[in-house]
């Protein structure tokens, strides 16, 4: 059986059939593929299962704004201030308006309607087109079909250009705090995420879990200390970013002795990556999918 859905996903992929199946039909092939099991729609128990059920459900209309890369930076300078944004460069609706005289030796560019989609410019005297092509192809494709975020369906694709916060070639640590009714309950630390990435989970307390996904490389036995005092004033400041979801990450980076906030992410990996030590079922314990309306209308429509 395994087989077959692999195949089927590879010919939807090659073929571009994605676009003519349902989010639905998509997404319970695409978790097979991915974790070797059935999806479980009408009663979602781990976390993986119900971030696929809230892409069906959970349609926020505050949702398209925050995961618009432009767009975000209106609800973090209303809610916790300017000084935590990124410098920004310009939002740019075509490559062709990218002035490189106009921007500082080191830069970074990205698509405002993906996600990962990154050209960290060192030094624009050795400006490599090849990546800032492969970014700008990121313009021609919808994010939404690649695992059926709907709030991505309807997004402007635009470039935005940042301050590259790297220091001596090295990328910032990224602080990925993970929201449950408003409340971090776990932070990922990721470290050189474009050369010898490392990841790892912690408690609010800072410390290291006994579970992470799969998707990291590193043992959370491994785990560098963290700083408390930078923690607690990330939690706090996620906190007032999560108060209006159910569910989100929050994620930051401390450069310069500063807190940036870098994005807020709805669907964690988009629910595609395993998690070891019975993470999956941890994390789906604190999601609580009751909140949405009508739960039981839209459980008997999706009934298997």
């Amino acid at each position: 059986m395994y087989f077959f859905y692999r195949c089927l996903y590879k010919l939807i992929l090659v073929a571009n059939l994605e676009k003519y199946l349902s989010d639905k039909s998509f997404l319970k092939i695409q978790y097979y593929i991915t974790h070797k099991k059935r999806l479980n729609l009408k009663n979602p128990q781990t976390y993986n299962e119900k971030i696929q059920w809230l892409k069906l459900h959970d349609h926020n209309e505050l949702y398209p704004k925050i995961v618009d890369k432009a767009d975000v930076r209106n609800y973090v300078k209303e809610r916790i201030g300017e000084e935590h944004l990124i410098k920004c460069y310009g939002v740019f609706d075509s490559p062709n308006l990218i002035n490189l005289e106009t921007l500082p030796d080191s830069f970074v560019i990205k698509c405002t309607h993906d996600s990962g989609n990154v050209y960290v410019c060192e030094n624009k005297e050795k400006f490599d087109k090849k990546k800032f092509g492969t970014v700008c192809n990121g313009l021609n494709y919808n994010f939404y079909y690649k695992s059926r975020e709907w709030p991505y369906k309807s997004l402007k694709p635009r470039l935005i250009v940042e301050e590259n916060l790297s220091r001596n070639g090295k990328t910032p640590a990224d602080y990925k705090l993970m929201c449950f009714n408003g409340k971090v309950k776990f932070i990922q630390l990721h470290e050189d995420r474009f050369s010898d990435h490392k990841s790892y989970l912690y408690d609010i307390n800072g410390v290291p879990t006994k579970f992470n996904n799969v998707g990291s490389e590193s043992d959370n036995d491994t785990a560098p200390m963290l700083d408390m005092s930078v923690i607690k004033k990330m939690i706090s400041l996620a906190e007032i970013l999560a108060k209006d979801f159910f569910h989100v990450r929050v994620d930051f980076y401390f450069v310069d002795n500063k807190i940036y906030f870098g994005e807020l992410t709805l669907y964690d990996s988009a629910g595609l990556v395993p998690w070891f030590n019975n993470g999956d079922e941890i994390l789906g314990e604190l999601l609580d999918l009751s909140f949405v309306d009508n739960k039981k209308e839209y459980k008997e429509k999706y009934d298997e």
